[in-house]
């Protein structure tokens, strides 16, 4: 998978399976309320109303590096059920738009083994990708934007890294 599919299963992962027993530190971190942990290359930049809240995301390597695997830890909590959905990525490299796109929440979801309807709970999914070692070397920053059936966000995550 390249660089932005990583990208776009990250997104997935923010509404992935529901939230089971894992070892620590994920044990620890979903017995805590309202945890929030920014990392160098990420932040939230969810609005106080939206109905899904990051409540972690792990990312390892921090920073990612070409050629080595990627790993996404989220977990999340939803108040209410998510019957559909998009997902709007834009990532740049530099100042040069190199993805700007929208996908189905649910399609890609059905690629980490779920489907809609995603019930009101907590939920935690992990990704495992490599990143090409031809990925170009630079800065990219990026946003996803998800939202529900009716258009209202559900939450959002700023990305900005080097490889």
């Amino acid at each position: 998978m390249n660089f932005l599919g990583v990208l776009c299963l990250s997104a997935a992962v923010f509404l992935g399976v529901e939230a089971r027993p894992r070892t620590a530190p994920w044990t620890e971190l979903q017995k805590a309320k309202h945890v929030s942990f920014v990392g160098d290359i990420w932040s939230d930049c969810s609005k106080p109303g939206d109905r899904c809240k990051i409540v972690s995301v792990v990312i390892t390597p921090d920073p990612p590096k070409k050629g080595e695997p990627l790993t996404i830890n989220a977990t999340v909590t939803c108040s209410e059920e998510i019957t559909a959905g998009t997902v709007k990525i834009v990532v740049k490299y530099s100042i040069i738009t190199v993805l700007n796109k929208s996908y189905s929440l649910c399609d890609l979801l059905s690629q980490t083994g779920q489907k809609c309807p995603v019930a009101a709970g907590t939920y935690s999914n992990s990704i495992t990708e490599t990143i090409p070692s031809s990925a170009p070397s630079g800065h990219y920053t990026g946003n996803v934007e998800i939202t529900d059936q009716n258009g209202q966000e559900l939450g959002c995550i700023n990305l900005n890294l080097s490889l």
